[in-house]
């Protein structure tokens, strides 16, 4: 009698398993077979505090419309999906929809689309209160803030520019570039990209339609961009160590910079407060120097240093100059992509150091590599820290 429940148990237990190895193959089969894509979706949810990111492979197969991925995160919140027109998708903080329970280890996607996605799960990372890293690219680039308020960053390696609003919510994205580098928008908000990969300036309209290119032949390596007033364009080729300037008809009008300049890193323009004054900065990287312009290619002065990596004193000093921004006050930041420093400096007179402070708390330097810093509203910046994948928003000391 118990050697027949013992086997009657066995080929219950043999049915059970094989029913379940059916129905993981029939999901298979359907996910192979079905004409599903591979989507990206990223949860952002706004907190004063740092966040760790970490990436969770989710296979969804053709008759499953929901599945339970195992996560960590303590903030309590909803969201919901939205998808942009390359088929990346999105979840913000809405009152239907997604939702996080604090202390639970499971979060469930539900009605999401078939096919595999990979879904980003946001955690507290236990640091500083005064950064968020907000997620999305693959490679942040360079970036500006167009005349809409919506910030512009171009990603080299998944050759697109992506759309933040105000809020820092990824709005819009739209791709075929060829290496995209410096990034400008004007203020009928035309989107200049530079393409590395095409050795010229590409102009988008407002909803990522190419309307036009120029410098084809004229440019090695387009860096950064800056607009002028007059609508002139000017390109920081940092291979030929100069910066190039376009009329708005694209013709090459002049050069600045030409004996003077060393692969140049990033470049800005700054008016006085009656917009009638233009000066150029640009990031003199080979040289470690911040050098300012005038508008018709005539420098004024030099500020920083060049010195080593293993140098004990940093203040007004560089070992990799990469980017710079003027903030309201008309002080320079600069940071530098091998200690990840941001570096307030005067722009006057000698270019006296103000303050400095970091792109990424101390344990994730390592894994940082800040390429292109914005200043905003008051006391604000934004990195574009490429190896964290990451669009870092820092508050900075008043």
């Amino acid at each position: 009698m118990k050697n027949r429940l013992k086997n009657r148990r066995l080929v219950n237990l043999s049915v059970i398993f094989l029913s379940i190895f059916m129905f993981l193959a029939f999901a298979l089969n359907s996910y192979a077979g079905g004409k599903s894509g591979k989507f990206k979706i990223v949860v952002k949810i706004k907190t004063d505090y740092a966040i760790a990111v970490e990436k969770i492979p989710v296979y969804l197969s053709n008759n499953i419309e929901s599945e339970t991925i195992q996560g960590v995160t303590n903030r309590a919140g909803k969201a919901k999906f939205s998808s942009l027109s390359d088929g990346t998708y999105i979840i913000t903080p809405k009152k239907d929809g997604f939702s996080f329970k604090p202390s639970s280890k499971e979060i469930t996607l539900s009605g999401k689309k078939k096919g595999k996605c990979f879904f980003t799960i946001i955690k507290d990372a236990n640091v500083s209160e005064n950064m968020l890293n907000v997620p999305s690219t693959h490679y942040p680039t360079h970036l500006c803030q167009g005349a809409d308020g919506n910030f512009y960053v171009t990603d080299s390696k998944a050759n697109s520019v992506f759309v933040y609003n105000y809020k820092l919510d990824l709005v819009d994205r739209f791709g075929g570039m060829s290496t995209p580098l410096g990034i400008a928008v004007d203020k009928q908000g035309n989107v200049y990209v530079g393409n590395d990969g095409k050795d010229n300036i590409e102009i988008y309209n407002r909803v990522g339609k190419k309307i036009s290119s120029i410098g084809d032949g004229e440019i090695l390596m387009p860096n950064s961009i800056a607009l002028d007033k007059s609508g002139n364009i000017y390109v920081a080729d940092s291979l030929d160590d100069n910066i190039k300037v376009f009329d708005s008809a694209g013709n090459l009008i002049k050069k600045i910079g030409e004996g003077i300049l060393d692969f140049p890193s990033d470049i800005v323009i700054k008016y006085n407060s009656s917009g009638k004054k233009g000066r150029l900065f640009a990031a003199d990287q080979g040289n470690g120097k911040i050098r300012i312009f005038k508008l018709n290619g005539k420098l004024i002065k030099s500020i920083g240093k060049k010195v080593t990596n293993n140098s004990s004193n940093y203040k007004g000093k560089f070992v990799r100059l990469q980017g710079i921004d003027i903030d309201d006050k008309g002080r320079i930041h600069a940071v530098d992509s091998f200690t990840k420093i941001v570096q307030i400096l005067s722009s006057k007179k000698k270019g006296k150091f103000i303050a400095s402070y970091n792109v990424s708390e101390e344990s994730d330097n390592a894994e940082s590599l800040p390429l292109d810093i914005l200043t905003y509203s008051k006391n604000k910046t934004i990195v574009a820290n490429a190896e964290r994948h990451s669009v870092n928003l820092i508050t900075t000391a008043k």
